[in-house]
């Protein structure tokens, strides 16, 4: 797939979501992270099957650091 074909699924407004929470949803896109539309930066591509696994384990880790960061168990401090 070369990159015009990326630019123009990118480019579909089927493929956002809605509203603020808009995702990028595409499953003829092969691409797990797309450029955002709005800001710098990118966004995952809700339709690739590594989308939700990575992002659950990043929150896991997140909410991990936040119940045991401040017992320092995270950060070496015991």
């Amino acid at each position: 797939m070369n990159s015009d074909v990326h630019r123009r699924l990118w480019e579909d407004p089927a493929n956002w979501g809605h509203g603020v929470w808009g995702c990028y949803f595409c499953k003829d896109d092969p691409r797990l992270i797309v450029p955002k539309r709005r800001l710098p930066g990118g966004t995952f591509n809700m339709a690739h099957r590594l989308a939700v696994p990575l992002l659950a384990a990043i929150m896991i880790v997140l909410i991990l650091m936040v119940i045991l960061g401040p017992l320092g168990i995270v950060f070496g401090r015991r």
